[in-house]
Protein backbone atom coordinates (compact mmCIF):
# COMPACT_ATOMS: atom_id res chain seq x y z
CA UNK A 1 0.00 0.00 0.00
CA UNK A 2 1.42 3.16 -0.73
CA UNK A 3 2.83 4.58 2.43
CA UNK A 4 0.63 7.28 4.18
CA UNK A 5 -2.27 6.15 3.14
CA UNK A 6 -4.67 4.47 5.69
CA UNK A 7 -5.20 0.72 5.02
CA UNK A 8 -9.30 1.51 5.22
CA UNK A 9 -9.05 3.91 2.24
CA UNK A 10 -8.36 0.59 -0.20
CA UNK A 11 -11.47 -1.48 1.46
CA UNK A 12 -13.86 1.13 0.84
CA UNK A 13 -12.98 1.35 -2.89
CA UNK A 14 -12.64 -2.79 -2.47
CA UNK A 15 -16.33 -3.14 -1.31
CA UNK A 16 -18.15 0.37 -2.95
CA UNK A 17 -16.94 -1.29 -6.51
CA UNK A 18 -19.51 -3.30 -8.20
CA UNK A 19 -16.85 -5.33 -10.02
CA UNK A 20 -16.12 -8.51 -7.89
CA UNK A 21 -12.55 -8.96 -7.09
CA UNK A 22 -10.75 -11.87 -6.04
CA UNK A 23 -6.52 -12.11 -5.63
CA UNK A 24 -4.29 -15.49 -4.86
CA UNK A 25 -0.32 -15.15 -4.15
CA UNK A 26 2.07 -17.81 -5.29
CA UNK A 27 0.76 -20.68 -3.42
CA UNK A 28 -2.93 -20.47 -5.22
CA UNK A 29 -4.22 -19.12 -1.94
CA UNK A 30 -6.93 -16.05 -1.60
CA UNK A 31 -5.60 -13.08 -0.16
CA UNK A 32 -8.35 -10.40 -1.49
CA UNK A 33 -11.84 -11.03 -1.55
CA UNK A 34 -14.56 -8.01 -1.99
CA UNK A 35 -18.53 -7.84 -1.08
CA UNK A 36 -19.44 -7.68 -4.38
CA UNK A 37 -17.39 -11.53 -5.38
CA UNK A 38 -19.25 -12.56 -2.25
CA UNK A 39 -22.05 -11.42 -3.63
CA UNK A 40 -21.74 -13.31 -7.05
CA UNK A 41 -20.21 -16.34 -5.84
CA UNK A 42 -22.59 -17.02 -2.52
CA UNK A 43 -19.74 -16.80 -0.84
CA UNK A 44 -18.67 -15.70 2.74
CA UNK A 45 -15.05 -14.23 3.16
CA UNK A 46 -14.35 -17.17 6.08
CA UNK A 47 -15.21 -19.40 3.29
CA UNK A 48 -12.45 -18.61 0.96
CA UNK A 49 -9.65 -16.14 2.62
CA UNK A 50 -6.27 -17.84 2.86
CA UNK A 51 -7.17 -21.01 1.29
CA UNK A 52 -6.69 -22.23 -2.65
CA UNK A 53 -9.17 -22.20 -4.74
CA UNK A 54 -9.10 -25.91 -5.77
CA UNK A 55 -10.26 -26.67 -2.12
CA UNK A 56 -13.00 -24.19 -2.35
CA UNK A 57 -14.50 -24.58 -6.17
CA UNK A 58 -14.73 -27.21 -8.05
CA UNK A 59 -14.83 -27.33 -12.35
CA UNK A 60 -15.46 -29.34 -15.03
CA UNK A 61 -13.51 -31.91 -15.66
CA UNK A 62 -10.68 -30.35 -18.34
CA UNK A 63 -11.66 -27.02 -17.57
CA UNK A 64 -9.31 -24.93 -14.45
CA UNK A 65 -9.74 -21.61 -12.86
CA UNK A 66 -8.53 -18.22 -14.93
CA UNK A 67 -6.77 -17.64 -11.84
CA UNK A 68 -4.21 -20.38 -11.62
CA UNK A 69 -4.05 -20.48 -15.31
CA UNK A 70 -2.96 -16.89 -15.25
CA UNK A 71 -0.41 -17.67 -12.27
CA UNK A 72 1.12 -20.34 -13.97
CA UNK A 73 1.63 -18.72 -17.59
CA UNK A 74 2.25 -14.51 -16.75
CA UNK A 75 -0.47 -14.43 -19.53
CA UNK A 76 -3.34 -12.17 -19.26
CA UNK A 77 -6.62 -13.95 -20.01
CA UNK A 78 -9.18 -10.57 -21.06
CA UNK A 79 -13.33 -11.47 -21.46
CA UNK A 80 -12.93 -14.42 -20.51
CA UNK A 81 -16.49 -17.07 -19.93
CA UNK A 82 -16.01 -19.55 -16.86
CA UNK A 83 -18.45 -21.52 -15.13
CA UNK A 84 -17.87 -23.94 -12.00
CA UNK A 85 -18.98 -24.48 -8.88
CA UNK A 86 -19.23 -23.01 -4.87
CA UNK A 87 -18.96 -24.71 -1.70
CA UNK A 88 -22.66 -25.70 -1.81
CA UNK A 89 -22.43 -27.07 -5.43
CA UNK A 90 -24.24 -24.20 -6.53
CA UNK A 91 -23.75 -23.42 -10.61
CA UNK A 92 -21.45 -19.67 -11.12
CA UNK A 93 -21.02 -17.56 -14.41
CA UNK A 94 -18.77 -15.12 -14.60
CA UNK A 95 -17.23 -13.19 -17.65
CA UNK A 96 -13.76 -11.75 -16.09
CA UNK A 97 -10.00 -10.11 -16.76
CA UNK A 98 -7.43 -12.30 -15.15
CA UNK A 99 -4.18 -10.51 -14.49
CA UNK A 100 -0.47 -11.50 -13.32
CA UNK A 101 0.58 -9.87 -10.28
CA UNK A 102 4.24 -9.10 -11.27
CA UNK A 103 7.45 -7.70 -8.56
CA UNK A 104 10.11 -7.50 -11.64
CA UNK A 105 10.02 -10.44 -14.10
CA UNK A 106 8.75 -12.61 -10.89
CA UNK A 107 4.72 -14.06 -11.01
CA UNK A 108 3.84 -12.94 -7.22
CA UNK A 109 0.25 -13.65 -7.55
CA UNK A 110 -2.66 -12.99 -9.54
CA UNK A 111 -6.14 -10.86 -9.32
CA UNK A 112 -9.17 -10.91 -11.49
CA UNK A 113 -11.55 -8.67 -11.77
CA UNK A 114 -14.97 -9.89 -12.59
CA UNK A 115 -18.69 -8.89 -14.02
CA UNK A 116 -21.70 -9.67 -12.48
CA UNK A 117 -23.60 -11.35 -15.31
CA UNK A 118 -27.00 -12.32 -13.70
CA UNK A 119 -28.73 -10.08 -15.46
CA UNK A 120 -26.78 -11.29 -19.25
CA UNK A 121 -27.82 -15.12 -18.39
CA UNK A 122 -31.49 -14.43 -17.71
CA UNK A 123 -31.77 -12.26 -20.62
CA UNK A 124 -29.65 -15.25 -22.67
CA UNK A 125 -32.53 -17.60 -21.39
CA UNK A 126 -35.58 -15.44 -22.12
CA UNK A 127 -35.02 -15.00 -26.12
CA UNK A 128 -38.32 -17.81 -26.51
CA UNK A 129 -40.81 -16.99 -29.24
CA UNK A 130 -41.45 -13.45 -30.20
CA UNK A 131 -44.02 -11.88 -27.62
CA UNK A 132 -44.80 -8.53 -30.32
CA UNK A 133 -47.62 -6.65 -29.83
CA UNK A 134 -46.44 -4.55 -31.94
CA UNK A 135 -46.90 -0.57 -32.07
CA UNK A 136 -50.28 0.67 -34.12
CA UNK A 137 -49.80 -1.17 -36.84
CA UNK A 138 -52.76 1.33 -38.34
CA UNK A 139 -49.91 3.94 -38.59
CA UNK A 140 -48.57 1.35 -41.52
CA UNK A 141 -51.40 2.36 -43.11
CA UNK A 142 -52.00 5.67 -42.47
CA UNK A 143 -51.11 7.79 -45.77
CA UNK A 144 -48.17 9.47 -45.74
CA UNK A 145 -46.55 7.48 -43.23
CA UNK A 146 -44.34 5.05 -44.96
CA UNK A 147 -44.20 5.37 -48.69
CA UNK A 148 -46.63 3.22 -50.51
CA UNK A 149 -44.21 1.00 -52.44
CA UNK A 150 -42.30 0.42 -48.89
CA UNK A 151 -45.43 -0.86 -47.41
CA UNK A 152 -46.35 -2.93 -50.52
CA UNK A 153 -42.65 -4.63 -50.54
CA UNK A 154 -43.31 -5.61 -46.68
CA UNK A 155 -46.26 -6.88 -47.58
CA UNK A 156 -44.83 -9.17 -50.41
CA UNK A 157 -41.71 -10.08 -47.80
CA UNK A 158 -44.37 -11.06 -45.12
CA UNK A 159 -45.30 -13.92 -46.98
CA UNK A 160 -42.24 -15.12 -48.71
CA UNK A 161 -39.39 -17.40 -47.53
CA UNK A 162 -36.66 -14.86 -48.88
CA UNK A 163 -34.37 -13.71 -46.22
CA UNK A 164 -34.95 -9.91 -45.46
CA UNK A 165 -32.82 -6.80 -44.76
CA UNK A 166 -34.28 -3.00 -43.65
CA UNK A 167 -32.02 -0.15 -43.63
CA UNK A 168 -32.77 3.18 -43.12
CA UNK A 169 -31.56 5.86 -40.64
CA UNK A 170 -32.28 5.89 -36.86
CA UNK A 171 -36.11 7.02 -35.80
CA UNK A 172 -37.55 6.26 -39.79
CA UNK A 173 -38.98 3.16 -38.74
CA UNK A 174 -37.48 0.22 -39.10
CA UNK A 175 -38.13 -1.33 -36.07
CA UNK A 176 -42.03 -1.07 -37.07
CA UNK A 177 -41.27 -2.36 -40.73
CA UNK A 178 -39.95 -5.49 -39.29
CA UNK A 179 -42.28 -6.27 -36.71
CA UNK A 180 -45.30 -5.55 -39.14
CA UNK A 181 -43.46 -8.46 -41.69
CA UNK A 182 -42.64 -10.65 -38.38
CA UNK A 183 -46.29 -10.95 -37.10
CA UNK A 184 -47.34 -10.97 -40.19
CA UNK A 185 -45.23 -14.04 -40.68
CA UNK A 186 -46.69 -15.68 -38.34
CA UNK A 187 -49.97 -16.01 -39.88
CA UNK A 188 -48.43 -18.47 -42.24
CA UNK A 189 -45.70 -20.42 -40.16
CA UNK A 190 -44.77 -21.84 -36.60
CA UNK A 191 -44.29 -18.47 -34.90
CA UNK A 192 -41.78 -16.03 -34.87
CA UNK A 193 -38.37 -15.07 -32.65
CA UNK A 194 -36.19 -12.14 -32.61
CA UNK A 195 -32.95 -11.12 -30.67
CA UNK A 196 -31.31 -7.72 -30.45
CA UNK A 197 -27.62 -8.23 -31.71
CA UNK A 198 -26.64 -4.78 -29.43
CA UNK A 199 -28.26 -6.32 -26.43
CA UNK A 200 -25.80 -8.63 -25.13
CA UNK A 201 -21.92 -9.09 -24.87
CA UNK A 202 -20.55 -11.20 -27.75
CA UNK A 203 -19.58 -14.08 -25.72
CA UNK A 204 -23.41 -14.54 -24.19
CA UNK A 205 -25.12 -13.64 -27.91
CA UNK A 206 -22.64 -16.77 -29.41
CA UNK A 207 -24.52 -18.74 -26.80
CA UNK A 208 -28.01 -17.51 -27.50
CA UNK A 209 -27.68 -18.43 -31.06
CA UNK A 210 -25.46 -21.34 -31.29
CA UNK A 211 -25.90 -22.90 -28.13
CA UNK A 212 -23.57 -26.01 -28.24
CA UNK A 213 -26.63 -28.13 -26.61
CA UNK A 214 -28.67 -27.91 -29.99
CA UNK A 215 -31.66 -25.13 -28.27
CA UNK A 216 -29.76 -21.77 -29.89
CA UNK A 217 -31.98 -19.99 -31.15
CA UNK A 218 -31.13 -20.81 -34.67
CA UNK A 219 -32.51 -24.44 -33.74
CA UNK A 220 -35.50 -23.20 -31.87
CA UNK A 221 -36.21 -20.83 -34.88
CA UNK A 222 -36.29 -23.25 -37.55
CA UNK A 223 -39.08 -23.32 -39.93
CA UNK A 224 -39.90 -19.49 -38.73
CA UNK A 225 -38.93 -15.99 -39.29
CA UNK A 226 -36.15 -15.02 -37.31
CA UNK A 227 -35.55 -11.51 -36.63
CA UNK A 228 -31.85 -10.35 -35.70
CA UNK A 229 -31.86 -6.19 -34.93
CA UNK A 230 -29.07 -4.39 -35.60
CA UNK A 231 -27.11 -6.93 -37.32
CA UNK A 232 -23.79 -4.89 -37.99
CA UNK A 233 -23.51 -5.64 -33.95
CA UNK A 234 -22.31 -8.87 -34.35
CA UNK A 235 -18.75 -9.40 -34.44
CA UNK A 236 -16.73 -10.52 -37.58
CA UNK A 237 -16.27 -13.69 -36.07
CA UNK A 238 -20.12 -14.15 -35.22
CA UNK A 239 -21.16 -12.77 -38.49
CA UNK A 240 -18.78 -15.24 -40.32
CA UNK A 241 -20.20 -18.57 -38.08
CA UNK A 242 -23.57 -17.18 -38.99
CA UNK A 243 -22.69 -17.07 -42.52
CA UNK A 244 -21.69 -20.34 -42.22
CA UNK A 245 -24.54 -22.01 -40.75
CA UNK A 246 -27.05 -20.45 -43.07
CA UNK A 247 -24.98 -21.71 -46.11
CA UNK A 248 -24.75 -25.03 -44.72
CA UNK A 249 -27.11 -27.43 -47.00
CA UNK A 250 -30.82 -27.43 -44.82
CA UNK A 251 -32.88 -30.36 -44.62
CA UNK A 252 -36.30 -30.79 -43.59
CA UNK A 253 -36.87 -32.56 -41.07
CA UNK A 254 -39.40 -35.66 -41.14
CA UNK A 255 -43.00 -33.28 -40.48
CA UNK A 256 -41.19 -30.94 -43.24
CA UNK A 257 -40.26 -28.40 -41.27
CA UNK A 258 -37.09 -26.22 -42.96
CA UNK A 259 -33.70 -26.22 -40.68
CA UNK A 260 -33.07 -23.63 -41.05
CA UNK A 261 -35.14 -20.17 -39.97
CA UNK A 262 -35.88 -17.12 -42.61
CA UNK A 263 -33.62 -14.29 -41.54
CA UNK A 264 -35.01 -10.79 -41.16
CA UNK A 265 -32.53 -8.59 -40.14
CA UNK A 266 -32.20 -4.25 -39.29
CA UNK A 267 -29.24 -2.31 -40.01
CA UNK A 268 -29.49 1.86 -38.93
CA UNK A 269 -26.29 2.11 -41.06
CA UNK A 270 -25.91 1.84 -44.86
CA UNK A 271 -24.65 -1.24 -45.28
CA UNK A 272 -22.11 -0.55 -47.99
CA UNK A 273 -20.83 1.76 -45.44
CA UNK A 274 -20.48 -0.98 -42.74
CA UNK A 275 -19.20 -3.32 -45.40
CA UNK A 276 -16.32 -0.32 -46.19
CA UNK A 277 -15.69 -0.07 -42.19
CA UNK A 278 -15.19 -3.92 -41.91
CA UNK A 279 -18.55 -3.66 -39.43
CA UNK A 280 -20.53 -6.07 -42.25
CA UNK A 281 -19.08 -9.04 -44.18
CA UNK A 282 -20.13 -8.30 -47.69
CA UNK A 283 -21.02 -12.05 -48.02
CA UNK A 284 -23.51 -12.26 -45.00
CA UNK A 285 -24.64 -8.81 -46.91
CA UNK A 286 -25.46 -10.74 -50.26
CA UNK A 287 -26.79 -13.65 -47.92
CA UNK A 288 -29.46 -11.61 -45.98
CA UNK A 289 -30.32 -9.13 -48.41
CA UNK A 290 -32.56 -11.49 -50.86
CA UNK A 291 -35.37 -8.84 -50.10
CA UNK A 292 -33.82 -5.58 -49.41
CA UNK A 293 -36.00 -2.60 -48.06
CA UNK A 294 -34.09 1.16 -47.53
CA UNK A 295 -36.93 3.43 -45.34
CA UNK A 296 -36.29 6.84 -46.57
CA UNK A 297 -35.71 9.14 -44.06
CA UNK A 298 -38.19 12.49 -43.97
CA UNK A 299 -36.55 14.96 -45.42
CA UNK A 300 -36.49 13.03 -48.72
CA UNK A 301 -40.11 12.85 -48.48
CA UNK A 302 -41.46 15.92 -48.01
CA UNK A 303 -44.88 14.99 -48.31
CA UNK A 304 -45.22 12.56 -45.87
CA UNK A 305 -44.54 15.28 -42.78
CA UNK A 306 -48.46 16.42 -43.20
CA UNK A 307 -49.50 12.68 -42.79
CA UNK A 308 -46.55 11.87 -39.65
CA UNK A 309 -48.13 15.63 -37.92
CA UNK A 310 -51.95 13.74 -38.23
CA UNK A 311 -51.25 10.92 -37.00
CA UNK A 312 -49.56 11.75 -33.82
CA UNK A 313 -52.27 15.04 -33.49
CA UNK A 314 -54.76 11.59 -33.40
CA UNK A 315 -52.53 9.51 -31.10
CA UNK A 316 -51.86 12.25 -28.51
CA UNK A 317 -55.19 13.85 -28.52
CA UNK A 318 -56.39 9.95 -27.26
CA UNK A 319 -53.85 9.61 -24.58
CA UNK A 320 -54.58 13.38 -23.08
CA UNK A 321 -58.38 13.65 -23.99
CA UNK A 322 -57.69 16.75 -26.19
CA UNK A 323 -59.35 17.90 -29.56
CA UNK A 324 -56.48 19.33 -31.69
CA UNK A 325 -57.43 19.54 -35.07
CA UNK A 326 -54.01 20.18 -37.01
CA UNK A 327 -51.08 22.57 -36.90
CA UNK A 328 -51.36 26.32 -37.89
CA UNK A 329 -50.20 27.55 -41.78
CA UNK A 330 -46.77 28.99 -40.06
CA UNK A 331 -45.94 25.69 -38.41
CA UNK A 332 -46.67 23.36 -42.12
CA UNK A 333 -44.08 26.05 -43.42
CA UNK A 334 -41.65 25.49 -40.39
CA UNK A 335 -41.81 21.52 -40.64
CA UNK A 336 -41.88 21.44 -44.26
CA UNK A 337 -38.31 23.35 -44.44
CA UNK A 338 -36.70 21.76 -41.69
CA UNK A 339 -34.74 18.53 -42.24
CA UNK A 340 -35.71 16.41 -39.03
CA UNK A 341 -32.39 14.51 -38.61
CA UNK A 342 -34.31 12.71 -35.83
CA UNK A 343 -37.13 11.57 -38.38
CA UNK A 344 -40.63 10.18 -36.99
CA UNK A 345 -39.21 9.62 -33.72
CA UNK A 346 -38.30 13.14 -33.73
CA UNK A 347 -41.56 14.56 -35.48
CA UNK A 348 -43.54 12.09 -32.48
CA UNK A 349 -40.97 13.70 -29.54
CA UNK A 350 -42.00 17.13 -30.98
CA UNK A 351 -46.03 16.62 -31.82
CA UNK A 352 -45.84 15.59 -28.16
CA UNK A 353 -44.21 18.20 -26.36
CA UNK A 354 -46.05 21.30 -28.19
CA UNK A 355 -49.68 19.19 -27.16
CA UNK A 356 -48.58 18.62 -23.58
CA UNK A 357 -48.54 23.13 -23.30
CA UNK A 358 -51.90 23.60 -24.85
CA UNK A 359 -54.82 24.66 -23.46
CA UNK A 360 -58.12 24.77 -25.40
CA UNK A 361 -56.23 26.12 -28.43
CA UNK A 362 -57.08 24.08 -31.59
CA UNK A 363 -54.33 24.32 -33.61
CA UNK A 364 -50.44 23.70 -32.89
CA UNK A 365 -48.85 27.32 -33.53
CA UNK A 366 -45.61 28.40 -33.40
CA UNK A 367 -45.30 29.36 -29.52
CA UNK A 368 -46.33 26.16 -28.44
CA UNK A 369 -43.35 24.11 -30.14
CA UNK A 370 -40.51 23.60 -27.35
CA UNK A 371 -37.98 25.92 -27.11
CA UNK A 372 -34.85 23.51 -28.21
CA UNK A 373 -36.81 23.13 -31.61
CA UNK A 374 -37.74 26.79 -32.04
CA UNK A 375 -33.59 27.56 -31.32
CA UNK A 376 -32.65 25.00 -33.91
CA UNK A 377 -34.99 26.01 -36.43
CA UNK A 378 -33.99 29.63 -35.93
CA UNK A 379 -30.32 29.11 -35.81
CA UNK A 380 -31.10 27.20 -39.20
CA UNK A 381 -32.86 30.32 -41.18
CA UNK A 382 -31.05 33.12 -39.54
CA UNK A 383 -28.00 32.57 -41.53
CA UNK A 384 -29.89 33.67 -45.08
CA UNK A 385 -31.69 36.76 -43.04
CA UNK A 386 -29.34 38.50 -40.59
CA UNK A 387 -30.58 42.52 -40.44
CA UNK A 388 -27.42 44.14 -38.91
CA UNK A 389 -24.99 42.85 -41.14
CA UNK A 390 -23.74 44.49 -44.36
CA UNK A 391 -24.42 42.74 -47.62
CA UNK A 392 -21.44 41.53 -48.95
CA UNK A 393 -20.11 40.46 -52.55
CA UNK A 394 -22.06 37.79 -53.82
CA UNK A 395 -19.39 35.23 -54.41
CA UNK A 396 -18.34 35.78 -50.91
CA UNK A 397 -21.69 35.36 -49.71
CA UNK A 398 -22.62 32.09 -51.65
CA UNK A 399 -19.21 30.23 -50.42
CA UNK A 400 -20.37 31.27 -46.99
CA UNK A 401 -23.28 29.52 -47.90
CA UNK A 402 -22.02 26.51 -49.38
CA UNK A 403 -19.79 25.48 -46.67
CA UNK A 404 -22.85 26.44 -43.90
CA UNK A 405 -24.68 23.84 -46.46
CA UNK A 406 -22.19 21.01 -46.43
CA UNK A 407 -21.85 21.74 -42.81
CA UNK A 408 -25.21 21.10 -42.30
CA UNK A 409 -25.40 17.84 -44.63
CA UNK A 410 -22.47 15.98 -42.26
CA UNK A 411 -24.17 17.01 -38.71
CA UNK A 412 -27.35 15.41 -40.67
CA UNK A 413 -25.61 12.39 -41.86
CA UNK A 414 -23.59 12.46 -38.23
CA UNK A 415 -20.21 13.04 -40.09
CA UNK A 416 -20.73 10.36 -42.60
CA UNK A 417 -19.07 11.39 -45.90
CA UNK A 418 -20.25 8.49 -48.02
CA UNK A 419 -23.87 9.13 -47.05
CA UNK A 420 -23.29 13.25 -46.89
CA UNK A 421 -22.01 12.85 -50.38
CA UNK A 422 -24.81 11.36 -51.41
CA UNK A 423 -27.22 13.31 -50.12
CA UNK A 424 -25.78 16.50 -51.80
CA UNK A 425 -25.21 14.95 -55.24
CA UNK A 426 -21.54 14.11 -55.56
CA UNK A 427 -18.69 12.33 -55.26
CA UNK A 428 -16.39 11.34 -51.78
CA UNK A 429 -13.51 12.78 -53.79
CA UNK A 430 -15.26 15.98 -54.11
CA UNK A 431 -17.18 16.56 -50.60
CA UNK A 432 -13.33 15.68 -49.14
CA UNK A 433 -11.98 18.06 -51.15
CA UNK A 434 -14.56 20.79 -50.28
CA UNK A 435 -14.15 19.81 -46.11
CA UNK A 436 -10.85 20.41 -46.50
CA UNK A 437 -10.94 24.04 -48.46
CA UNK A 438 -13.06 25.61 -45.63
CA UNK A 439 -11.67 23.95 -42.71
CA UNK A 440 -14.60 21.69 -41.69
CA UNK A 441 -14.53 19.82 -38.77
CA UNK A 442 -15.17 15.48 -40.35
Amino acid sequence: MQKGIPLSFYQTIMDSTDVGIHAIDHNGKTILYNKQMMHIEGMEIEDVLDKNILEVFQFNQGENSTLLKVLKTGTPIYNSKQKYFNNKGQEINTVSHTLPVKEGHNVIGAIELVKDVTKYEKMALDYHKSAIVGPEFELLFYEGIFPADILEAAKQAAFSQYSVLITGEEGTGIDTIAEFILLESDKSERGSFRQSCASLPEIYLEEVLFAADGKGLLTEAAGCSLLLEEIQELSIPLQQKLLTYLENPAVSDHEGIPARPRIIATMSQDPFDAIAEQKLLKELYYRISETALRVPPLRERKTGIAGVCSYFIKKFNQFFNMDVLGVSEEVKGIFHSYAWPGNIKEAEQIIQDSMLVMDREEKIEQHHLPMHFRQKVHQETDFLIQKNREIMPLEEYLQETEKYYIQKALQYHKFNITQAAKALHMSRQNLQYRIRKFGLKA
